[in-house]
């Protein structure tokens, strides 16, 4: 709870909120430019939601990222955002100008937040690299890397996401429904490659043979 203790030190309002699994927030980028939420604790996945119903994944966040960064400088007028709980999540959020308009600024917690900034637009980043790919196979199976990367938990030769994650999660991430992600997900459990528990729960059982037929896919997008 550094973020916590060093607000306090600094006498600034903050408030924390809790979302449960499957909870959500909605925003938007210019009606508080000021606000600052911070995950403290949990996952979360967010979409870009436009007036005409188009959705876009943007990123999966977690501990000390910045939900509502302001990484475009595009129309913000015809979209807004929607970020929801993979599992329980606390977010904290304060006004950044209570920091900066006091008379001696801390430089840890400007620091804190700068580096929030870079560690929030690298997710960002993996997010739009995943959907660099042409192939909806390779979408899941970068996303399933990225995830077991930045969240698995090694037990013997298999990485476990510990968090639930369902088709249709997965189709919203990555642009696809939930027809083909459960073929590809079958398709990748039958070949002994992942296991796709009854809780909904990724096992990545065997990491080489998946990043060979990924890179084999991976081939014909040129």
């Amino acid at each position: 709870m550094q973020w916590v203790q060093q607000l306090s030190i600094l006498k600034v309002p903050f408030y924390i909120y809790k979302l449960n699994k499957h909870d959500c927030i909605l925003y938007e980028l210019n009606k508080n430019p000021h606000q600052s939420l911070i995950i403290l604790h949990g996952v979360i996945y967010v979409f870009k939601i436009f007036t005409n119903g188009e959705i876009s994944a943007t990123a999966i966040l977690s501990e000390n990222h910045i939900i509502n960064i302001k990484h475009t400088t595009a129309d913000l007028k015809h979209y807004y955002y929607k970020a929801i709980a993979f599992k329980t999540t606390y977010i904290l959020s304060f006004q950044l100008q209570d920091i900066t308009e006091q008379e001696k600024v801390s430089t840890l917690i400007l620091n804190q937040i700068i580096k929030s900034y870079e560690n929030t637009i690298y997710r960002y980043e993996q997010m739009s690299h995943i959907m660099t790919h042409k192939y909806m196979k390779n979408r899941v199976i970068q996303l399933i890397f990225f995830l077991c990367q930045e969240f698995g938990i090694v037990r013997k030769q298999e990485i476990i996401i510990p968090f639930e994650i369902s088709q249709i999660n997965i189709g919203h991430i990555i642009g696809s429904n939930k027809i083909t992600i459960n073929k590809i997900i079958k398709n990748l459990s039958n070949q002994m490659l992942i296991k796709y528990s009854k809780n909904k729960k990724i096992i990545l059982k065997d990491p080489l043979s998946l990043n060979y037929i990924y890179t084999k896919y991976r081939k014909y997008e040129y």
